[in-house]
């Protein structure tokens, strides 16, 4: 999962999700862009909705713009609109290594840039 408060990796989306068709995004509904609001990505996640496919043994990247990673801390205080995402935020540190590495990665390669 990428928490992107400050929206620094959205002008990137377009490019990821060619690259990468197991990233989802949370916003408004564009199934076209792999984006919907959480019940659609719950639902995405699931692998419940007609047409969002990846390979069944990549992970589901799921990208927050404008979510701060103390919203999502507990399910208890996370802003309802997200509640239906929490068992999928709120976990393992594990969980997520591999995405937050990436994205650090990417991060850190666009500043020398």
């Amino acid at each position: 999962m990428v928490r992107d408060p400050n929206r620094e990796f959205a002008p990137l989306m377009v490019a990821l999700r060619r690259a990468m068709p197991n990233l989802l995004t949370l916003g408004d509904h564009d199934p076209a862009q792999r984006q919907g609001p959480a019940i659609w990505v719950r639902a995405a996640l699931g692998r419940a909705i007609p047409g969002i496919t990846w390979e069944a043994d990549a992970p589901a990247i799921l990208y927050l713009p404008g979510v701060a990673r103390e919203t999502l801390r507990t399910a208890e205080d996370c802003p309802q609109h997200l509640r239906l995402l929490a068992w999928f935020v709120v976990g393992d540190a594990y969980d997520n290594a591999m995405c937050e590495s990436f994205f650090a990665t990417l991060e850190c390669e666009l500043l020398r840039a």
